[in-house]
């Protein structure tokens, strides 16, 4: 039987694998070494397609956590943005009421005022609780609760003027008073009327601070709007209404 290099498929001639049976006459290997290298190569290709499979499915594996994540993150970012949303519109309404763009009673606009808060007082219990923690939620709250100071201060400010209106109201009744032929009226017409102005003194010192507070607590509001890039710019306060906010009076 004629022997073939299984490297080069050279065969010897009978001379040649006598004066050197254990390598190739033609190209030199040795027979015996390059077997063991041809059996290790072989083990080496049997391998690489376990080895080619672990790292593909690891890679799906990363794609499928990535995209969870992703979707995680997306999903929370709504959560948060649609909770912003309802704490702008309070705030956007009360502003109209302040402004005289929506037209209601004290009673009306200061139960609105409750009720806003406390429903703002719900929407900030419901973005504490969203997962994963995101920067935008702390930021988010931050915003709410300083809505929350508009929409009191906005209130606070209605209360001002009510109690400034009240006080001149009694100031008009005390100068009638003031003529009248009953001598009872006429006295007390005096101590009325004092206690009329400086009621109206402290209402406007009230009105004063409570603005000064609202414009305070838009600022807070715009900071921490800064930080939520994130969320749609149709839940953040708009130019004209922080315009309308920073100018408070």
């Amino acid at each position: 039987m004629s022997m073939q290099c299984p490297k080069c498929g050279y065969e010897p001639t009978m001379a040649e694998m006598q004066s050197n049976p254990g390598q190739c006459a033609s190209c030199g290997i040795v027979y015996e070494q390059y077997d063991g290298q041809a059996h290790a190569a072989e083990r080496r290709a049997r391998r690489r397609p376990w080895l080619l499979s672990a790292v593909g499915l690891f890679a799906v594996v990363a794609l499928i956590v990535g995209g969870f994540k992703f979707y995680a993150h997306r999903q929370a970012i709504e959560q948060i943005d649609m909770q912003v949303k309802l704490a702008t519109a309070y705030v956007e309404q009360m502003t109209a009421v302040s402004s005289g763009a929506a037209s209601m009673t004290f009673g009306e606009l200061f139960s609105k005022a409750d009720r806003f808060i406390a429903e703002i007082d719900s929407a900030l219990v419901k973005v504490s609780i969203v997962e994963p923690r995101l920067a935008e939620a702390e930021a988010a709250r931050a915003y709410m609760k300083a809505g929350q100071e508009v929409i009191r201060n906005i209130s606070g400010s209605a209360r001002s003027m009510m109690e400034f209106g009240n006080a001149k109201d009694r100031e008009e009744r005390a100068n009638e008073d003031a003529m009248s032929s009953n001598s009872y009226r006429r006295e007390r017409a005096s101590e009325t009327k004092l206690k009329a102005l400086d009621d109206q003194i402290k209402a406007l010192d009230s009105l004063k601070a409570k603005q000064e507070a609202l414009r305070a607590s838009a600022k807070v509001m715009l900071t921490a709007q800064g930080s939520l890039g994130a969320l749609s710019a149709s839940s953040l306060l708009s130019q004209d209404l922080q315009a309308r906010l920073l100018s408070e009076k």
